[in-house]
């Protein structure tokens, strides 16, 4: 059976997004959640200009992959506002020239 938005305003159950968010924490690899924690705390007290230069010095030593950075564009594009979405795309392209 098609599910659609239409049904959530007629007593359907909504999910349980913060279940499922547990869920996912729970079986994910603790190295792998350990490096992310570790990346965030890292650039998350960094300002736009910093991260920027950031991204330019490891386009510059090679250490970012254009094709695997288009990729990654691509997927999370979907799940942006237009305005994350204008962002990212200018982003893009200062790494492009």
């Amino acid at each position: 059976m098609k599910r659609d938005l239409r049904g959530y305003g007629r007593g359907e159950q909504r999910p349980n997004y913060e279940s499922m968010a547990q869920n996912a924490m729970n079986s994910a690899d603790p190295e792998q959640l350990k490096s992310m924690e570790d990346a965030m705390n890292y650039y998350g007290g960094k300002s736009e200009g910093e991260l920027m230069e950031e991204l330019m010095r490891g386009k510059s030593s090679g250490m970012i992959d254009e094709a695997k950075l288009n990729d990654v564009a691509a997927r999370i594009a979907p799940m942006l506002t237009p305005e994350q979405l204008s962002r990212l795309s200018a982003v893009m392209e200062r790494l492009r020239q």
